[in-house]
């Protein structure tokens, strides 16, 4: 049950107790009592399999029988520079999805120029989703950071004494690059091992490089799989890059075991990765902060257009969701944010649910909850304000 049936419920008591209270009845008595009837409803109508209650969800948030701490409803707010661009984050974030996830993303209304985007999914899919949306102005072409040796062997000394899976591996035109071993008896699905980047990009967060570094450079990742999967972090130059935003054109297709990306580029874009192209440097296919595939510049770009072929990739789904995401980052015509503090409030009822559980129960075979005065009093108490930025 959701606060305006609370109020609306202890509207309806207050005037029975009024009416009671004329007739010379008790009317804490007269309340009490028709808590304990409405209370045996409800118990008997309580969810005993997750049949019952179909719709799933997280910490109290939606009502099934046993809330399943990894399967929760999320709610993020963003800011988009253009709002025709909310299709296509919602295309975008339905990709990162299980088909059955994606058929639970819905976007509405919150505040000029923001908008709710709500799904279905686990506590890691929202970190895969945050990340991706976060790192999108960084998707498009790359290059890798040209004090990238420096940088990767002081992040080495940094992570090595306690993590023993990292190690420096070098690379051809790359130099070494830290890599960090994935262990585990299973056969890993790079959504598991996207986890593991989750958990080292946060420790990343807490070590100190110096600021002009910070402000040149963003770690990007890829996923080297086979009989032991490993996870590679490249230092890519943040003020050398090819945004998709750049792009003139983009299309990508599979042909004889190739996969084939095309594009055009704005004049001063083309000349940068002619650049690139003469000096043979190092570049990389990024989907936000995602190495997809990486390869030394060669060619020649003929007014601004130009190629780039992955040879001998596997066609995978994975692969082709990469691209598909791309495809829709090119269309954008802005970007898009994340609005930490408006997510805070539509996801306020999480927060009050911890403080004061509900209980759930199947009403009329709809989830719904038990009344509970100090759980719709928290919703009062952290309201929007003025500000919800």
């Amino acid at each position: 049950m959701d606060w305006r049936k609370g109020r609306l419920l202890a509207g309806i008591i207050g005037l029975a107790a009024f009416a009671w209270g004329c007739s010379g009845e008790d009317p804490a008595e007269a309340i009490r009592a028709q808590e304990i009837a409405r209370t045996r409803t409800l118990l008997s109508n309580q969810c005993q399999t997750d049949a019952d209650c179909v719709v799933t969800g997280c910490r109290g948030t939606m009502c099934r029988a046993m809330a399943e701490e990894a399967f929760c409803v999320h709610r993020l707010v963003i800011a988009l520079d253009e709002a025709t661009d909310l299709e296509a984050v919602q295309r975008i974030v339905a990709l990162k999805l299980t088909a059955r996830e994606a058929e639970t993303v819905r976007a509405g209304g919150y505040a000029a120029g923001q908008w709710t985007l709500s799904f279905h999914a686990s506590a890691s899919q929202r970190r895969r989703i945050e990340t991706t949306l976060e790192h999108l102005a960084h998707s498009g072409l790359g290059r890798l950071h040209p004090r990238a040796e420096a940088q990767s062997r002081a992040l080495f000394e940094a992570l090595s004494p306690s993590d023993a899976d990292i190690s420096l591996k070098t690379m051809q035109g790359a130099g070494p690059l830290i890599e960090k071993q994935i262990r585990s008896g299973d056969v890993l699905t790079k959504s598991d091992i996207r986890d593991v980047w989750q958990q080292l990009a946060t420790a990343l967060d807490g070590i100190q490089f110096s600021q002009e570094d910070e402000l040149e450079r963003f770690w990007a990742y890829d996923i080297l799989t086979g009989r032991i999967a490993f996870l590679r972090l490249w230092p890519m130059d943040r003020r050398q890059r090819i945004s998709l935003k750049h792009w003139i054109d983009f299309s990508h297709y599979f042909e004889n075991g190739d996969w084939h990306v095309r594009g055009e580029l704005s004049s001063e874009m083309a000349k940068m990765l002619e650049r690139w192209t003469g000096d043979g440097i190092l570049v990389g296919l990024l989907l936000g902060n995602e190495v997809i595939a990486s390869g030394l510049a060669r060619g020649v770009i003929e007014d601004g257009r130009f190629a780039f072929i992955l040879r001998g990739v596997v066609d995978n789904e994975d692969l082709r969701e990469s691209l598909e995401v791309l495809a829709l980052v090119a269309q954008m015509k802005g970007g898009v944010h994340l609005v930490p503090g408006a997510t805070a409030l539509v996801e306020r009822d999480i927060a009050c649910h911890e403080k004061h559980p509900r209980q759930c129960a199947c009403l009329d075979g709809t989830c719904g909850w038990h009344l509970n005065l100090e759980y719709n009093a928290c919703l009062y108490e952290n309201s929007p304000g003025e500000d919800s930025r």
